[in-house]
């Protein structure tokens, strides 16, 4: 950190990774696998041009108003899982009022974020952590249902509309961090 409270830019978070590395080599028995979060296509394309493992994780926010396909299907392609938080678009969310999401919540007879969290769950590659903190809510968030193309494409639709960020990279201090969204 600087002075001023800022992040410091001159953090290499390269090197972090190669730190990671080595002690995913050095000690087998007690890491199973390294991740990382909230990197984007650039910085992930930065990352695997100069690193000797592949992550196994990319820990990202995804939800209807945040959909990111492209990078998605990027970790996919180099056989990197994503894992979707804050799929519900955070507390009080605009996404459990949507018109789209209360539809499809009411046919199914479950709660809108169950809808959300559906979504994310049935995507090929990712998983899905929903947070909570209320004992009835987390067992709820258990309920996935099937959603059919039609209500994956009407809820994909969403971001056409209503598209925000929850955890906006600014407070990285590094700028956008290669998400065009936030360029």
């Amino acid at each position: 950190m600087t002075s001023d409270g800022k992040a410091d830019r001159s953090f290499d978070w390269l090197n972090t990774w190669k730190a990671m590395e080595n002690l995913y080599k050095e000690y087998p028995d007690k890491l199973k696998a390294i991740g990382i979060s909230n990197f984007s296509v650039k910085y992930l394309e930065r990352l695997l041009a100069n690193s000797n493992i592949v992550p196994a994780v990319n820990q990202i926010e995804l939800h209807p108003g945040l959909p990111q396909q492209e990078l998605v299907d990027f970790c996919g392609s180099k056989g990197i899982a994503v894992t979707a938080y804050s799929p519900l678009g955070s507390d009080n969310s605009p996404l459990l009022a949507n018109l789209v999401v209360k539809k499809i919540a009411e046919k199914y007879a479950v709660h809108p974020a169950n809808v959300l969290i559906s979504l994310q769950a049935n995507r090929p590659g990712v998983n899905v952590i929903p947070k909570s903190v209320t004992p009835s809510r987390i067992e709820s968030n258990f309920k996935l249902i099937n959603l059919s193309d039609n209500e994956v494409r009407d809820l994909n639709d969403i971001a056409k509309t209503t598209s925000f960020r929850v955890c906006h990279p600014d407070w990285t201090g590094w700028g956008s961090i290669g998400f065009p969204d936030c360029e």
